[in-house]
């Protein structure tokens, strides 16, 4: 095994955890976008369309649901009819 192999493994794991290489917005910030509180986030960038599909588990009632969200100056803001 090469010595330079952790060394570049704990180096892609710096820069994935910067918000720049982030996959959009985090739990916490579609649940203040939304006013509900959620879990399974999984959001993935939008095809053909400004901003990421968040795909996640309402609490309480378990729903699936998915809405895209954009970034705006007051922070992520969901986006009518997706």
């Amino acid at each position: 095994m090469s010595k330079k192999l952790p060394l570049f493994l704990a180096f892609t794991l710096l820069l994935s955890s910067w918000s720049f290489f982030s996959s959009g917005p985090s739990e916490e910030e579609v649940e203040q976008a939304l006013g509900i509180q959620i879990h399974d986030n999984q959001c993935v960038e939008a095809e053909g369309k400004p901003g990421y599909m968040c795909t996640f588990i309402t609490d309480g009632n378990n729903w699936t649901i998915t809405r895209r969200l954009i970034k705006t100056d007051t922070g992520w803001q969901p986006v009518a009819g997706n």
